[in-house]
């Protein structure tokens, strides 16, 4: 993980991060790896009571905006599959991390193959009620839980296997509809 610079406003109970890029490179001797970037990565309302058992990290939201997520072709395509263990081995110091609400705002997927991109897709993600347990331990689908869901997804452009490809202009989800 690095980012450009870390605003903290102990005041607010806010931190701002520009230009933060994630990096998931599963074999360190292949070049291959998924990156997530966002211009800009706010959270708001921490909740420091909760910071100084230290094992809790809980804040009423993180929202980020302008993000560009590249997945890279061949470990899509490969047969691996994120560890069990992969929140542990991120070394973060919270045994559990909650939000009120998260929103992805503006971000574009892509495949990227080489030194090629290809656009999948641009999306809006607005998560509430967010909670990641047992960071310590092997990931568990029991330890993610949220309560409500929207999703906008645009220009979505997904090549099949073969010479299909998958093009729709806008998909609205929302899970309180549901």
């Amino acid at each position: 993980t690095n980012f450009k610079t870390i605003h903290i406003n102990l005041l607010a109970a806010s931190l701002n991060f520009d230009s933060i890029t994630i990096q998931y490179q599963p074999n360190q001797s292949i070049k291959s790896k998924h990156q997530i970037f966002f211009k800009n990565v706010a959270i708001n309302g921490i909740n420091f009571f909760k910071l100084i058992g230290g094992n809790n990290f809980s804040a009423s939201s993180c929202k980020t905006i302008n993000g560009k997520i590249s997945l890279d072709k061949y470990l899509l395509n490969s047969n691996d599959s994120l560890p069990a263990n992969i929140l542990s081995q991120a070394h973060i110091s919270f045994k559990n991390i909650s939000f009120g609400h998260i929103e992805i705002t503006n971000t574009d997927v892509f495949e990227t193959n080489g030194k090629s991109q290809k656009a999948l897709l641009n999306s809006n993600i607005s998560v509430n009620d967010v909670t990641l347990s047992n960071i310590d331990s092997s990931f568990s689908k029991d330890d993610f839980h949220f309560s409500t869901i929207n999703c906008e997804l645009n220009k979505i452009n997904y090549d099949l296997p073969g010479y299909h490809s998958v093009q729709i202009k806008k998909v609205l989800l929302n899970s309180k509809d549901s």
